[in-house]
């Protein structure tokens, strides 16, 4: 199984939480904002089908009946009473059971707890930018994060390089967790030596350290990282 198995099930969540936030405001954009954002949807769909189709081939009815059963889950979402933070606190993950559970039966048996890993860290993330300010999230397209580190640049090789891997060899939970959590001190490092702004720093690691909180029984189990060598170690 390839690394389309983390893509996709990240896509998926993404869509789901993307649909979520923009339900209550559909009413007040233009007939041509609706038709783009109609294109955008089917273009993602397409997408989501081609990379579902590699993942469970001959599944497309299945994955017919849980879009289906995703879509009149949000369309009970009450938008009288619910924030989009709210409805994606209530209802995401409960929205999202369906289409999970249709991607957790495809995966090999040792990769069964990737798919939710992927949706809590996604779900983690909005609910930390939703309990943030906003200082915090306008920080986050601060563009000190692109600029050239040459340590940033060898941890990068070395997790490129450890995602070719999952796409000969399907990653579990573990796998997954362990890259991530060596990943975070190359991070911080990078952060502290390119972004001058403590508020700048705070956002990325705080985003991070949110979307990464579903790994901590992985970490508590002895794969926590906390020197940048450790990463220069996967192979």
């Amino acid at each position: 199984m390839k690394f389309v198995l983390i893509t996709l099930a990240l896509l998926a969540a993404i869509n789901v939480a993307t649909c979520t936030l923009t339900r209550g405001s559909s009413s007040s954009i233009s007939a041509n904002s609706r038709y783009m954002q109609y294109l955008r949807e089917r273009s993602q769909m397409e997408r989501l089908r081609s990379q579902f189709e590699e993942l469970c081939p001959g599944k497309d009815d299945e994955l017919d009946d849980a879009l289906a059963q995703l879509k009149e889950c949000a369309d009970e979402v009450d938008q009288n009473t619910e924030t989009a933070c709210s409805a994606i606190k209530n209802h995401f993950l409960r929205c999202s059971k369906p289409f999970l559970e249709l991607l957790e039966n495809c995966v090999p048996e040792k990769s069964k707890e990737v798919p939710k890993l992927v949706f809590h860290a996604v779900n983690s993330g909005i609910s930390y930018l939703c309990k943030t300010d906003g200082e915090h999230i306008f920080e986050l397209a601060n563009m000190c994060v692109f600029k050239t580190d040459y340590r940033m640049m060898r941890c990068e090789r070395r997790i490129k390089s450890k995602l070719q891997q999952f796409q000969k060899n399907s990653p579990t939970k573990t796998d997954i967790c362990e890259m991530a959590n060596s990943y975070k001190p190359c991070l911080y490092n990078h952060l502290q030596s390119s972004c001058g702004n403590r508020i700048t720093r705070e956002a990325f690691t705080g985003l991070f350290d949110a979307m990464t909180s579903p790994c901590k029984t992985v970490q508590d189990n002895g794969f926590e990282r906390n020197d940048i060598n450790e990463v220069e170690l996967l192979e």
